[in-house]
């Protein structure tokens, strides 16, 4: 009887044909979870990196004084890109994130105290579960300004408004939000020791800029020149919640 069964190709055809399916269902998942996946690693890289430079940063440089005299004059520090070099480590960090899903609900148990912000920013918004993020994944939030920046990326994930940005990053200063959006290129500059103007840092998305420029001259025509005024927002307008 074993025999039979093994040698019967309908249900040889059909054991096989289960086996196939099953494969296909599996790489179907993995392809189109793949994109939400890589937003949890790239969350979780950008904090540790924007956490090292923070670490190592000096507690008195030309930087600070230079973001010092900029935010006297209304303008505030740009963030650093994860694939754009930069001379400078006071920048914010930025997150790549581009799908969208429909819900910025608070999750039912909001009132837990595990489920409230320990900066003050009240319940937590619900994290898509594209996202395959860990569970503790707000306490990986070590500052305000960690958390602000997780909170704007949600709800731009949710409006479906986040991939018209090739970057978005927070000031750890000054706490507001720089958004550059894709075909735009955003420019920090100082007069050098001959006085000229010079940029010292410049961050686009991967696709627009693919290089490190010192002169506006250098930077390609079809982008549009932004500086960190020009674009910043405040989170907590945008989120609604009080400071």
């Amino acid at each position: 009887m074993i025999h039979e069964f093994f040698t019967n190709k309908w249900i040889l055809g059909a054991v096989g044909f289960i086996i196939l399916f099953a494969g296909v269902c599996y790489l179907w998942y993995q392809h189109d979870t793949a994109p939400y996946r890589q937003e949890a690693a790239d969350t979780a890289e950008i904090v540790h990196q924007w956490k090292k430079n923070k670490q190592g940063q000096p507690k008195s440089s030309t930087a600070e004084r230079t973001t010092e005299e900029e935010l006297t004059d209304g303008d505030t520090p740009m963030p650093d890109d994860t694939t754009t070099s930069s001379t400078r480590e006071t920048a914010a960090k930025t997150i790549d994130r581009t799908k969208s899903i429909e819900t910025d609900a608070v999750s039912a148990d909001a009132m837990d105290p595990s489920k409230m912000s320990r900066f003050g920013l009240g319940p937590y918004p619900e994290i898509p579960k594209e996202w395959n993020l860990i569970p503790n994944y707000w306490e990986t939030a070590e500052s305000i300004g960690e958390e602000l920046l997780y909170r704007v990326t949600i709800k731009m994930h949710n409006e479906g408004t986040r991939s018209k940005y090739g970057s978005v990053g927070i000031n750890p200063t000054t706490l507001l939000i720089i958004a550059v959006e894709r075909g735009s290129v955003l420019i920090e500059t100082e007069i050098d020791e001959n006085g000229e103007e010079r940029i010292y840092r410049n961050l686009a998305h991967p696709d627009d800029l693919s290089g490190i420029y010192t002169r506006r001259s250098q930077i390609p025509s079809h982008l549009k020149i932004v500086t960190p005024a020009e674009i910043a927002f405040d989170p907590y307008e945008y989120l609604g919640i009080s400071k």
